[in-house]
C-alpha cells in the first residue's frame, strides 16, 4: 500500500531512450550544417584521403558524405550509433590529450534521433555492411559492396520532431551555412581532397594542396596576392598561416578563420587581438581577414565545454593574446617595408635613356601691386546677407514679432547649413534645426518603400557594367538577395561562379561605390536571415537608406538644402529617424524668449 501511494506521488521519472535522444540531439543538430560538420569531421578522423559531400536542396532533402577512410566492421557500425560510444578516448585523462575532432560519441546518435540515416561501410578484412536507422533504431541491415570507407546518407531531417523543421530557412540560407562548415574543414586539411555538389552541380572540387593553395582554391585565384605570411614559435603557442593585407578588409564578415590543434574555434578575445593589430589601417566598420593556425599543448586547453566544440578554454589565454597580437603586428610591419631594388637589372629602367636635366631656373615671385586685401570681392549685395537675415524677423520691444503663419508657409524656404551637419530654417513661425543625415535617410527609406509597393523602381544605367567579386561562400545568399535589389532599381545578375554583374542602379546610388554598397547590403542580409518576407524587405530598405544618405560633414549648397527640406516635409514621418531618434528640433517664440530671459 505504501509503495502504491509513493508511486502515485512520484514526480521524477526517467525519460524513454528515444525522447532523451531527441532532447540531447537538440544540442548537436540545429540545422543541416550541423550534420555536415559532424560527418566531415568523422571522415577526417577515419583517415580519409578524399571526402565527397553531396546535397539535395541545400541539405534540406538529403546530405551524403562519402570517404575512403578505414571504414567499420559490423560490430563497430552498430555500436557507433549508441550514445557515448567512441573510439577516440578511453578515460577521462584522454580529454586533455586529444588529437582528433570528435570524442564525445554523440554525433551519430544525435543525427539518428532526428533523421533517417543510411550507412554503407566496409573495413579492410571485413564484409561490407548497409544499415538503415530510424528514430535511433536499426530498421534494416543488409550486405553492401566491399569498398573501403564509409558513406552516410541523411534524409527526412527532423521527421521525429516536425516542430523544429519550421525553424529551418530557405535552401540558399541553409546552403550558405553548409558551405561555411565545408570551408572550415577543408581549410585546415589542405592535404585531403574535397568535393561539394548541390542538386547535381559541382560547387567545389579540391585536390591536395598546401595551406596557401587551399585558401586560393576556396577564395579565388586573385587571393594569393592579398596574403601576408605569419609565423611565430614560442614555448606557449606556435602560430602559422596568413593575414589579409589591410587594404583588402571587407565590409562583410566571413574571412576570419582561427584554428587550434586542427580545430576551428570562435574566440572573441583572440579576434580582438588580431583586430587591434590592424588599428589605424582599416576603417572602423571593416573586417580584416586572417587564416591562422595555433598549436598548443592539449593539456593546456579544454575543448570539452560546448557540444559543437567551437569554444575552447585556454590555460594561458592572456599570454597567447599578447603573442598573437605581437605576431600579427610584426607581419604587418614586414609587409609595409619597401621592397629592395635589384641593382643588377631593374626592368623599369631597361632599354630607356633618362632625359637630360634642363638648366636650373631661379624661382620668381609675382606680385600684384593693385591687390587690396581689405576690398570685398563678393558679388553686389552679398555682403548684405546678414543684414537681410535680421530684417527677415521684425523685432518689437515685447520680443520677436513673427509673420502670420499663412504668410510664412507660402514664402520660399530660407535655410543655411551649420557645421556642415545641420540645416537651420524658419518654418511656420518656428525655428528648426534639422539633422541632414537623418532627414535624407528618412526620405530615402520612404522612397524605396513606396517604389516597392508600386512595383516601379527607376534604374540609372551604368556607362560601363561593373563586375563585383563575391566570395563563393556568400553566393547562395547573393542569389537570394538579388530579387530584393531588383525591386529597388538594381539591374544585376549572377555572372559566373563568383561574381555579380551590375548594369544599373537606383538614381540615389549615383556617386557611391557600387561594390561597397553591395558588400554592406550582403552583410545586412546575412545577419538578418531570421527575418522573412516583408520584414526582410523593409530591413533592406533601411540598410540602403542608411548607406546612401548624405553623411554629416558633407557641404550642401542652398538649392540642395532647400530640396532636402521640401522632400522631408513630404514624408509620412518627418520627425523621427529610422532608429527612433529626432530628425529635427523645433524652437517656438516662447522657447527662444525663454533662452534670453535667463
Amino acid at each position: 500500500m505504501k509503495d502504491e501511494l509513493a508511486a502515485k506521488e512520484q514526480l521524477i521519472r526517467v525519460l524513454p531512450d528515444d525522447v532523451a535522444n531527441q532532447i540531447a540531439a537538440g544540442e548537436v543538430v540545429q540545422r543541416p550544417a550541423s550534420i555536415v560538420k559532424e560527418l566531415l569531421e568523422n571522415a577526417v578522423d577515419a583517415g580519409a584521403e578524399t571526402i565527397e559531400l553531396t546535397l539535395a536542396e541545400g541539405g534540406l532533402s538529403m546530405i551524403k558524405v562519402r570517404d575512403n577512410g578505414m571504414g567499420m566492421s559490423e560490430w563497430d557500425a552498430r555500436l557507433a550509433f549508441e550514445r557515448h560510444a567512441t573510439s577516440k578516448i578511453h578515460s577521462a585523462a584522454d580529454l586533455f590529450d586529444l588529437h582528433t575532432k570528435g570524442f564525445r560519441g554523440e554525433a551519430l546518435a544525435s543525427i539518428a534521433a532526428v533523421a533517417k540515416v543510411e550507412l554503407e561501410t566496409c573495413r579492410e578484412g571485413f564484409e561490407g555492411l548497409r544499415l538503415v536507422m530510424e528514430n535511433s533504431r536499426v530498421v534494416e541491415q543488409t550486405a553492401a559492396p566491399a569498398m573501403r570507407g564509409s558513406c552516410f546518407t541523411v534524409k527526412n531531417l527532423f521527421f521525429t520532431v516536425p516542430a523544429r523543421r519550421k525553424f529551418l530557412k530557405s535552401e540558399k540560407v541553409e546552403l550558405s551555412h553548409i558551405v561555411e562548415e565545408f570551408f572550415r574543414v577543408a581549410l585546415i586539411h589542405p592535404e585531403l581532397g574535397f568535393s561539394l555538389l548541390n542538386n547535381q552541380q559541382t560547387m567545389f572540387k579540391l585536390g591536395s594542396a598546401n595551406f596557401k593553395q587551399r585558401i586560393v582554391q576556396l577564395f579565388g585565384g586573385g587571393y594569393a596576392e592579398k596574403l601576408v605570411p605569419l609565423h611565430e614559435e614560442t614555448s606557449v603557442v606556435a602560430l602559422s598561416g596568413f593575414i589579409v593585407k589591410p587594404e583588402f578588409a571587407r565590409k562583410t564578415r566571413g574571412e576570419q578563420y582561427l584554428f587550434v590543434n586542427g580545430r576551428f574555434i570562435k574566440s572573441p578575445a583572440f579576434h580582438h587581438a588580431i583586430r587591434d593589430s590592424f588599428a589605424d589601417m582599416v576603417l572602423a566598420d571593416a573586417h580584416p581577414g586572417y587564416f591562422i593556425t595555433m598549436q598548443v599543448d592539449p593539456a593546456r586547453l579544454d575543448v570539452n565545454i560546448h557540444p559543437t566544440k567551437t569554444e575552447v578554454k585556454f590555460e594561458d589565454e592572456r599570454t597567447i593574446y599578447s603573442i598573437l597580437k605581437s605576431a600579427v603586428r610584426r607581419s604587418l610591419g614586414k609587409y609595409h617595408v619597401a621592397p629592395a631594388i635589384d641593382f643588377d637589372q631593374e626592368p623599369a629602367f631597361g632599354g630607356h635613356e633618362l632625359p637630360r636635366p634642363e638648366a636650373i631656373k631661379m624661382p620668381e615671385i609675382k606680385i600684384n601691386p593693385n591687390y587690396n586685401p581689405f576690398q570685398s570681392t563678393s558679388p553686389p549685395g552679398q555682403n548684405q546677407s546678414w543684414k537681410r537675415m535680421f530684417e527677415a524677423v521684425p523685432v518689437s520691444s515685447n520680443g520677436p514679432r513673427l509673420l502670420p503663419e499663412e504668410e510664412v508657409a507660402a514664402e520660399p524656404f530660407r535655410c543655411f547649413q551649420f557645421l556642415n551637419t545641420y540645416l537651420v530654417l524658419r518654418w511656420k513661425g518656428q525655428l528648426l534645426l534639422v539633422d541632414q543625415h537623418r532627414a535624407h535617410e528618412r526620405i530615402l527609406y520612404e522612397t524605396f518603400t513606396a517604389r516597392a509597393e508600386q512595383g516601379k523602381a527607376p534604374t540609372q544605367m551604368a556607362l560601363f557594367p561593373e563586375t563585383i567579386a563575391v566570395r563563393p561562400i556568400d553566393m547562395p545568399l547573393m542569389e537570394e538577395m538579388l530579387p530584393y535589389l531588383r525591386n529597388l532599381g538594381f539591374d544585376a545578375e549572377i555572372f559566373g561562379p563568383g561574381a555579380v554583374l551590375v548594369r544599373g542602379f537606383p538614381p540615389e546610388a549615383v556617386g557611391h561605390s557600387i561594390p561597397e554598397l553591395m558588400e554592406r547590403f550582403l552583410e545586412e542580409f546575412k545577419h538578418n536571415s531570421a527575418q522573412m518576407g516583408e520584414e526582410r524587405s523593409h530591413q533592406m530598405y533601411r540598410k540602403m537608406a542608411g548607406n546612401m544618405a548624405i553623411k554629416s560633414g558633407v557641404v550642401l549648397d542652398v538649392l540642395e538644402s532647400e530640396t532636402l527640406i521640401r522632400n522631408l516635409m513630404d514624408c509620412k514621418m518627418p520627425w523621427v529617424s529610422l532608429n527612433g531618434k529626432p530628425i529635427l528640433v523645433k524652437f517656438s517664440a516662447e522657447d527662444l524668449a525663454g533662452l534670453f530671459s535667463r
